[in-house]
Protein backbone atom coordinates (compact mmCIF):
# COMPACT_ATOMS: atom_id res chain seq x y z
CA UNK A 1 0.00 0.00 0.00
CA UNK A 2 3.01 2.45 1.03
CA UNK A 3 5.41 3.69 -1.55
CA UNK A 4 8.15 3.35 0.64
CA UNK A 5 10.28 4.92 -2.38
CA UNK A 6 9.76 8.02 -1.88
CA UNK A 7 12.01 10.56 -0.06
CA UNK A 8 9.12 11.72 2.38
CA UNK A 9 6.41 9.30 3.05
CA UNK A 10 3.29 10.85 4.35
CA UNK A 11 1.07 8.59 6.29
CA UNK A 12 -2.46 9.55 7.52
CA UNK A 13 -4.63 7.46 10.08
CA UNK A 14 -6.12 4.53 8.01
CA UNK A 15 -10.28 4.70 7.96
CA UNK A 16 -10.55 0.62 8.86
CA UNK A 17 -9.36 2.46 11.99
CA UNK A 18 -12.83 4.57 12.14
CA UNK A 19 -14.51 1.41 11.42
CA UNK A 20 -16.49 1.47 14.59
CA UNK A 21 -17.37 4.61 14.85
CA UNK A 22 -18.93 4.21 10.88
CA UNK A 23 -20.98 1.27 11.93
CA UNK A 24 -22.40 3.32 15.05
CA UNK A 25 -23.52 6.38 12.28
CA UNK A 26 -25.22 3.47 9.38
CA UNK A 27 -27.31 2.29 12.47
CA UNK A 28 -28.26 6.16 13.72
CA UNK A 29 -29.19 6.20 9.51
CA UNK A 30 -30.97 3.33 9.61
CA UNK A 31 -32.66 4.25 13.24
CA UNK A 32 -33.62 7.48 11.71
CA UNK A 33 -34.95 6.35 8.27
CA UNK A 34 -37.48 3.89 10.20
CA UNK A 35 -38.50 6.42 12.57
CA UNK A 36 -38.67 8.63 9.60
CA UNK A 37 -40.42 7.05 7.24
CA UNK A 38 -43.08 5.79 10.76
CA UNK A 39 -44.27 9.13 10.82
CA UNK A 40 -41.53 10.57 13.68
CA UNK A 41 -39.98 13.26 11.25
CA UNK A 42 -38.65 15.16 14.18
CA UNK A 43 -37.26 12.33 15.63
CA UNK A 44 -35.76 10.65 12.71
CA UNK A 45 -33.98 14.10 11.57
CA UNK A 46 -32.36 13.59 14.76
CA UNK A 47 -31.06 10.45 14.57
CA UNK A 48 -29.42 11.69 11.08
CA UNK A 49 -28.00 14.38 12.40
CA UNK A 50 -26.18 11.97 15.13
CA UNK A 51 -25.12 9.81 12.89
CA UNK A 52 -23.61 12.97 10.64
CA UNK A 53 -21.86 14.14 13.84
CA UNK A 54 -20.27 10.46 14.00
CA UNK A 55 -19.25 10.56 10.38
CA UNK A 56 -17.76 14.25 10.90
CA UNK A 57 -15.97 13.45 13.81
CA UNK A 58 -14.29 10.23 12.09
CA UNK A 59 -12.81 12.71 8.98
CA UNK A 60 -12.07 15.39 11.26
CA UNK A 61 -9.93 12.89 13.87
CA UNK A 62 -8.04 11.50 10.08
CA UNK A 63 -7.53 14.39 8.45
CA UNK A 64 -6.28 15.98 11.51
CA UNK A 65 -3.40 13.77 12.13
CA UNK A 66 -0.41 13.48 9.33
CA UNK A 67 2.59 11.21 10.27
CA UNK A 68 5.85 12.19 7.75
CA UNK A 69 8.92 9.29 7.66
CA UNK A 70 11.95 10.80 5.49
CA UNK A 71 15.78 9.90 5.29
CA UNK A 72 16.46 12.09 7.76
CA UNK A 73 14.11 11.99 10.46
CA UNK A 74 10.15 11.30 11.43
CA UNK A 75 7.63 13.22 12.86
CA UNK A 76 3.81 13.48 13.76
CA UNK A 77 1.74 16.36 13.54
CA UNK A 78 -1.90 16.78 14.86
CA UNK A 79 -4.48 19.26 15.41
CA UNK A 80 -6.24 21.74 12.62
CA UNK A 81 -6.32 24.79 14.68
CA UNK A 82 -3.80 24.62 17.51
CA UNK A 83 -0.91 22.16 16.78
CA UNK A 84 1.32 20.03 18.11
CA UNK A 85 4.19 18.71 16.31
CA UNK A 86 7.05 16.06 17.36
CA UNK A 87 9.87 14.99 15.63
CA UNK A 88 13.36 12.79 16.08
CA UNK A 89 15.94 12.37 13.39
CA UNK A 90 16.69 8.84 12.26
CA UNK A 91 20.16 8.87 14.04
CA UNK A 92 18.36 9.69 17.34
CA UNK A 93 16.20 7.01 17.87
CA UNK A 94 16.81 3.96 20.45
CA UNK A 95 13.66 1.85 19.56
CA UNK A 96 10.99 1.34 16.84
CA UNK A 97 7.64 -0.74 17.93
CA UNK A 98 4.50 -1.71 17.22
CA UNK A 99 1.62 -1.99 19.42
CA UNK A 100 -1.46 -3.87 18.11
CA UNK A 101 -5.19 -5.05 20.10
CA UNK A 102 -6.83 -7.60 18.64
CA UNK A 103 -9.37 -5.48 16.86
CA UNK A 104 -6.29 -4.16 15.34
CA UNK A 105 -4.43 -6.83 14.09
CA UNK A 106 -7.38 -8.30 12.60
CA UNK A 107 -7.69 -4.63 11.17
CA UNK A 108 -4.13 -4.65 9.99
CA UNK A 109 -3.69 -1.79 11.84
CA UNK A 110 -2.10 0.02 14.87
CA UNK A 111 0.38 2.29 16.27
CA UNK A 112 3.97 2.29 15.79
CA UNK A 113 6.35 3.96 18.59
CA UNK A 114 9.42 6.21 18.36
CA UNK A 115 11.91 6.47 21.32
CA UNK A 116 14.73 7.88 21.82
CA UNK A 117 17.43 8.01 24.26
CA UNK A 118 16.73 11.93 25.09
CA UNK A 119 13.62 11.14 27.02
CA UNK A 120 13.57 7.87 28.03
CA UNK A 121 10.03 7.52 26.40
CA UNK A 122 8.17 7.45 23.51
CA UNK A 123 8.66 11.11 21.69
CA UNK A 124 6.63 10.37 18.39
CA UNK A 125 3.39 8.17 17.72
CA UNK A 126 2.17 7.13 14.51
CA UNK A 127 -1.78 5.91 15.68
CA UNK A 128 -4.42 4.01 14.02
CA UNK A 129 -2.12 3.41 10.61
CA UNK A 130 -2.10 0.55 8.23
CA UNK A 131 0.13 -2.04 8.09
CA UNK A 132 2.06 -0.89 10.94
CA UNK A 133 4.95 -3.82 10.98
CA UNK A 134 6.17 -2.74 7.30
CA UNK A 135 6.26 0.87 8.71
CA UNK A 136 8.30 -0.10 11.44
CA UNK A 137 10.62 -2.07 8.72
CA UNK A 138 10.95 0.99 6.69
CA UNK A 139 12.10 3.33 9.66
CA UNK A 140 14.48 0.55 10.84
CA UNK A 141 15.95 0.49 7.46
CA UNK A 142 16.25 4.32 6.87
CA UNK A 143 17.43 4.54 10.51
CA UNK A 144 20.28 1.95 9.25
CA UNK A 145 20.98 3.77 6.25
CA UNK A 146 21.01 7.17 8.20
CA UNK A 147 23.17 5.99 10.76
CA UNK A 148 26.37 4.69 8.35
CA UNK A 149 25.82 7.96 6.17
CA UNK A 150 28.22 10.17 8.00
CA UNK A 151 30.84 7.33 8.91
CA UNK A 152 33.42 5.55 6.82
CA UNK A 153 34.99 2.78 7.34
CA UNK A 154 38.73 2.39 8.77
CA UNK A 155 40.44 0.62 6.12
CA UNK A 156 42.74 -1.13 8.93
CA UNK A 157 40.15 -2.43 11.61
CA UNK A 158 36.82 -2.40 9.56
CA UNK A 159 34.25 -0.43 12.00
CA UNK A 160 32.29 2.35 11.03
CA UNK A 161 34.32 6.06 12.47
CA UNK A 162 32.76 9.36 11.57
CA UNK A 163 33.22 10.70 8.38
CA UNK A 164 35.69 13.59 9.39
CA UNK A 165 37.77 11.96 11.86
CA UNK A 166 40.96 12.33 11.62
CA UNK A 167 42.13 8.97 13.93
CA UNK A 168 40.50 5.50 14.31
CA UNK A 169 39.36 5.39 18.22
CA UNK A 170 39.17 1.67 17.66
CA UNK A 171 43.04 1.06 16.45
CA UNK A 172 44.65 4.71 16.20
CA UNK A 173 44.65 4.26 12.15
CA UNK A 174 45.97 7.94 10.90
CA UNK A 175 43.69 9.36 8.20
CA UNK A 176 45.36 11.78 5.76
CA UNK A 177 48.57 12.02 7.46
CA UNK A 178 51.58 12.05 5.12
Amino acid sequence: MYNFNLDVLRIRPSWRNYIVKFFIAGGLFLIGGIVFAGGGRRIGGWFFLIALVFVLIAVIQRFSRLYTLTRESVSARAGIIARHENEIKLTDIREVGVRQNIMERFLRTGTVLFASAATGGVEVKFEGVYDPLSIKEEANKRKKKAAVQDKKRCPQCGEFIWKHAKVCPHCGYGFGEG
